[in-house]
């Protein structure tokens, strides 16, 4: 809870709780950091409990979380890291009717290799 802490105050990021319409029981949580105001840019993800994986509730969570950052934090720039091979998440991220891009560039790590798609506002 310290990183969601540190990055509000610090006015790099903002991260929001996702719960269940119907129980209200936390189920994940979606947001941004690595904010830049000077470059209008910042990182977005989100992660979900495994018991509520495929239930729809990133496809309707994300798109409006999205929509409020690019408004509110006046973005320019917003970047999701995706590990490669997790095709499901980058598909995900296609069906938003955003113009996300997969950028050339990837990295890689002794334990991770990502790709990083790209969305930008003009």
């Amino acid at each position: 809870m310290d990183f969601y802490k540190k990055i509000w105050f610090d006015k790099t990021g903002c991260w929001w709780k996702i719960i269940d319409k119907e129980t209200l029981q936390p189920t994940g949580a979606c947001g941004m950091n690595g904010y830049t105001g000077k470059h209008e840019k910042a990182e977005t993800g989100y992660w979900l409990l495994p018991e509520f994986w495929k239930k729809g509730i990133v496809q309707e969570v994300m798109p409006v979380m999205i929509s409020h950052l690019f408004e509110s934090w006046k973005l320019h720039r917003l970047e999701a890291v995706i590990e490669e091979g997790n095709t499901a998440v980058a598909v995900q991220l296609k069906s938003w009717d955003l113009n996300w891009k997969e950028n050339s560039a990837k990295a890689k790590s002794k334990t991770v290799s990502t790709s990083i798609y790209i969305c930008t506002v003009y």
